[in-house]
């Protein structure tokens, strides 16, 4: 069963789900086209608001990328909802620019690497750039809606003492953002939960809706909402790509959000896929997440880039610079020529898949951004030359060696768990890690899903290595995997 079986074909008419769930199975409904009811959707407060809460103004919500060049990235959607939290939370009388302390900010975007200075100056050259219509909601005739098109943000600094960041946006769209007449109340900590631009901006399109009169967003092209869910110029060229990512969209959304399960529903015209819409069908326990850590890489991402032979260090530094869409687009380009009949076998899985990823040898919708089209985005980590030892750079590669070794054997070691010793170390892992409370409430809605399994293998090898490895200790590694010679045996 493919990936995007919950999506169907273009020729398909009943859809089936692509894996068993604990809960009704999320199924895409097709229906005829007929004309959505009347309705005015009032957008209010289901609940009391909390410090982690900002108000996103509708039309900053759905919104198309016109820009010359460049798209709208993840990590830059995540950084304008930090803006627009901070301007909202510390604006004084009629102040239109906003200073932060830089590692703030960081905290609010979720990136606080190594490396990630950079990159966040990279992404405000790029959000400073990147054009967008505001509240698109396609081009249907006889659509009611604003329309206005304008930057992101006007302006990006970085404060002269490096500590801290200044910003504003442009006049008229401040008006908006800072003070909506209608909006749609967010919680920072969810946009932490997600992997993606396209999941992200799902959720908020239809936690927009939760609590209207149908409970069901705007219907319009699927095209349409490929490029409001994916943040590029131009739509997927096809319907099957553009399912796949519609599918790990709703997979996400669907294990986070408590309250409600997204479907989407689908309208046919000759016999091809026509517009779209999701109805929001209300849970029964509802709970709300206490706590969401910042995430940068999927489960997904992670495993076939690893399968590829890609190290850690290097997944990191393709996910500050490319969409995880982009990336598993190129796996999925990768898995094909590896397995094409009659091809040259591939030599090196990570170096062709490293290739495509710079080549866009699957010639997917997102691409980086780059010199010759807009802001460039930076470099990866260039290797150091041979002969050039950097004593700092061989102490972290051993230790993120050590780290991945061990956490390998912690994996291994839950996988070859029977069922019932899994749950016995889910629930044990429970009662000693409560804070750790979406993992768990994933757990009680959807049984063992990967991101349950992720935090269970992260607590099992903290538990087994509390401290980090001693100097002694990370050499000891080293030796015995071969990465160093003693010097006794040097010396043979």
């Amino acid at each position: 069963m493919t990936e995007s079986a919950l999506i169907p074909d273009e020729s398909e008419v009943t859809p089936t789900p692509a894996r068993a769930r604990r809960r009704t199975p999320r199924r895409a409904i097709v229906e005829k086209d007929t004309p959505p009811r009347s309705r005015v959707v009032v957008v209010a407060d289901q609940s009391a608001p909390t410090q982690s809460d900002f108000r996103k103004a509708v039309e900053a919500i759905t919104v198309r990328n016109v820009s010359a060049s460049g798209e709208i990235t993840f990590i830059q959607r995540k950084a304008f909802n930090a803006m627009i939290s901070i301007a909202q939370k510390n604006r004084r009388n009629d102040e239109v620019t906003f200073e932060v302390p830089l590692s703030e900010f960081e905290t609010l975007v979720g990136h606080t690497t190594s490396g990630g200075r950079e990159y966040l100056k990279s992404m405000a050259r790029a959000l400073t750039d990147v054009k967008v219509e505001f509240d698109f909601k396609g081009d249907s005739p006889g659509r009611k809606s604003t329309w206005g098109v304008a930057n992101m943000i006007a302006e990006f600094y970085i404060t002269d003492d490096g500590r801290g960041v200044k910003f504003s946006f442009p006049p008229e769209l401040a008006k908006k953002i800072l003070n909506p007449e209608i909006y749609n109340r967010i919680d920072m900590r969810m946009q932490n939960l997600f992997t993606s631009h396209s999941a992200l901006t799902l959720f908020e399109t239809v936690s927009r809706y939760w609590g209207s009169p149908q409970n069901e967003t705007f219907r319009e092209h699927w095209t349409a909402w490929s490029m409001i869910l994916s943040g590029s110029t131009k739509p997927h060229a096809q319907f099957r790509e553009f399912s796949k990512m519609l599918n790990r969209a709703l997979d996400q959304v669907n294990a986070h959000e408590t309250r409600f399960e997204v479907v989407p529903h689908f309208s046919k015209r000759d016999r091809k896929m026509d517009k779209l819409w999701f109805v929001l069908q209300p849970l029964e326990q509802p709970q709300l997440p206490l706590n969401g850590t910042p995430t940068i890489i999927g489960d997904e991402v992670l495993k076939r880039l690893r399968d590829f032979g890609v190290r850690d260090d290097d997944i990191t530094s393709l996910a500050m610079r490319y969409e995880e869409e982009y990336l598993l687009a190129q796996a999925d380009f990768t898995d094909k020529r590896m397995k094409k009949k009659g091809a040259d076998p591939v030599s090196s899985p990570r170096s062709f898949f490293m290739a495509a990823v710079e080549g866009n040898y699957a010639d997917a919708p997102r691409r980086p951004l780059n010199a010759s089209g807009g802001p460039q985005a930076p470099e990866a980590p260039k290797l150091r030359q041979a002969g050039k030892p950097n004593a700092r750079q061989t102490m972290n590669a051993m230790r993120d060696a050590w780290k991945a070794s061990k956490m390998e054997g912690a994996r291994m070691n839950f996988q070859s768990m029977t069922d019932d010793e899994k749950s016995d170390t889910v629930r044990r892992m429970a009662e000693n890690h409560p804070t750790h409370s979406v993992a768990w409430n994933a757990y009680r809605k959807n049984g063992l899903t990967k991101t349950v399994e992720t935090t269970v293998i992260d607590l099992m090898f903290k538990e087994l290595y509390p401290d980090d490895p001693t100097a002694e200790e990370l050499l000891e590694f080293a030796i015995e995997n071969g990465s160093l010679v003693s010097s006794s045996a040097a010396s043979h």
